[in-house]
């Protein structure tokens, strides 16, 4: 059985970015419930799609769940048993033992009951986008085939035979000791056992409960571990069934090699789509902006957004009200094209340039998902490659130091991207003296520009915003560096973003004041410096 991909095509161009950058634009947490399923190396958001095709296949199965919800709740309940199937393949000792049987009807009837259940939903809502139709099709063909019919009679004969034994009575020899020394089965009946009231019960099967995208699923796993029982006990229950040993073997010859994983991927990839439904939901109930991006040429390396924002700031705030009051998330504009494609972020701490150097790259990643994007109107060109280079802890850097780890970092990073790549540094080489971290960001930016790199910087270096400008009289390319900032001398906390000088010194004394720390307001004083210079005026008391 093979479904067609609902996030691939054929013809696909992809490829894979490191797992920090989803990490650092803190996706993981949005996606969260998709990386329980899958590990995080082969997570579908970690392979960028590097052709329209593939984005507008994307972008009309997820308006086929947009329209109808149900249709990918349902097609979800369906698949909730496969999961549970991963743990079933290849535990028997030998392909005619009685476990390997009991495991192969565990399989088949998930297959079974899942196909049911896909061609039910499947025919029950309207569908228009091309892999929903194909998956349609694909499922309306194996449930009508011979040998899906063949496999549900199959099935009910095995589980018919097998349902003949009720009970088993095990007889145990102790050692003198009293510690169980010789274990038999010794009687096998067709009826099940009572237990006199006079005896506790020591074991017993359970129901364990788990929980899956908020579904509980039960399986049955016995108490003790069925790798400390002699296999021979299996086979003296495969003795019971001697007669049936023809019906037995032809089942498994038959149906061994059926293979699942079709269904995880469509489980996966299904998954995928309800992480990507319920934020997009969850952005419309508070009222935020949100548009299919207008996809450009890669070759124009351009980026314009209208009224963009952070999903990770919108969705803290909704954890801590219920709706959103106006103005409570701060939307923003920016237009990355031959006039500004390098940005150098300037503003104050804590005062969103990493908000602002995050957004960016989720909208970038969206719109090559296939997804809406938070912006009410985006216009995007492809990119080739994502990298992030944020500050590392100091925990990674035993060998390097902080510094020689982010040089080498970033190092990696510029020589594996390509003019079509968009690069996003947060305060990178702040891990040293002020006059280093300058000296290495001019470096950086110099290469960045001469290589023609989209690239969006935060820093603290405000002389950097100041004199990188300069760069575009050295390279006179299509890669202009432009000074961005946020905020301004009225209300440096606006999370504003626009073209213009860093704040400065200026800044730098109204953070001093916000905070309590002039030295007029730690000494009491009066003021004894000019405003906006550096050199204090010292008094000597005697």
């Amino acid at each position: 059985m093979v479904f067609n991909s609902l996030i691939w095509l054929e013809d696909s161009m992809k490829q894979k970015i490191d797992a920090r950058v989803i990490i650092d634009l803190g996706l993981n947490t949005i996606y969260r419930s998709l990386m329980s399923i899958i590990g995080s190396n082969d997570l579908i958001i970690n392979e960028l799609c590097l052709d329209q095709k593939t984005i507008y296949y994307r972008q009309e199965v997820l308006k086929d769940f947009m329209n109808s919800p149900e249709l990918l709740s349902n097609l979800m309940e369906g698949l909730s048993g496969i999961i549970q199937l991963k743990g079933h393949l290849n535990q028997g000792k030998e392909e005619t033992n009685l476990f390997c049987l009991v495991n192969l009807v565990i399989i088949v009837e998930a297959i079974i009951l899942s196909l049911e259940a896909l061609h039910k939903t499947l025919l029950h809502y309207e569908i228009k986008s091309e892999g929903l139709s194909e998956l349609k099709e694909a499922v309306i063909t194996k449930t009508s085939m011979n040998s899906f019919k063949d496999m549900k009679r199959d099935l009910n004969e095995v589980r018919y035979i097998l349902s003949k034994i009720k009970s088993v009575e095990v007889s145990i020899n102790m050692s003198v000791d009293m510690r169980p020394e010789e274990v038999r089965v010794t009687e096998i009946n067709d009826n099940s056992y009572r237990f006199p009231l006079a005896f506790r019960m020591i074991s017993e099967s359970v129901g364990v409960s788990e929980k899956f995208l908020g579904l509980d699923m039960n399986s049955y796993v016995p108490l003790f571990n069925l790798e400390n029982v002699d296999w021979d006990i299996l086979d003296e229950l495969a003795n019971a069934f001697k007669s049936h040993k023809d019906v037995f073997n032809q089942f498994v010859k038959r149906y061994q090699k059926v293979d699942i994983k079709p269904f995880i991927t469509l489980l996966e990839e299904l998954t995928f789509y309800q992480a990507s439904y319920e934020m997009s939901n969850q952005l419309k109930r508070l009222g935020l902006p949100q548009c299919v991006p207008k996809l450009l040429n890669a070759n124009e390396r351009a980026m314009y957004l209208n009224n963009f924002y952070n999903v990770n700031t919108a969705f803290e705030k909704m954890n801590t009200m219920e709706s959103l009051p106006n103005k409570s998330i701060i939307l923003n504009d920016i237009t990355m094209n031959n006039e500004a494609r390098i940005f150098i972020l300037t503003g104050p701490n804590m005062g969103g340039k990493t908000t602002i150097t995050q957004a960016i790259g989720q909208i970038q990643i969206f719109a090559q998902l296939g997804l809406l994007v938070p912006a009410e109107q985006a216009s995007i060109s492809l990119a080739d490659n994502i990298f992030t280079h944020f500050s590392v802890e100091e925990k990674e850097t035993v060998d390097l130091g902080r510094l020689g780890k982010e040089c080498e970092m970033f190092s990696t990073i510029f020589h594996q991207s390509s003019d079509k790549s968009l690069l996003l540094l947060n305060e990178s080489f702040s891990g040293t003296s002020h006059l280093e971290s300058l000296k290495i960001a001019e470096e950086a930016v110099m290469a960045a520009k001469y290589k023609r790199l989209r690239m969006v910087y935060n820093t603290h270096l405000h002389e950097l915003a100041a004199t990188a400008c300069n760069y575009n009289d050295i390279f006179n390319n299509d890669t202009h560096i432009i000074s961005i900032l946020i905020g301004d001398k009225r209300d440096i906390l606006s999370y504003k973003i626009k073209i213009g000088e860093p704040l400065g010194m200026s800044y730098a004394r109204d953070e001093a004041y916000k905070y309590g720390i002039t030295y007029e307001q730690l000494t009491g004083k009066e003021e004894v410096n000019t405003y906006g210079k550096s050199n204090l005026q010292f008094v000597v008391v005697k």
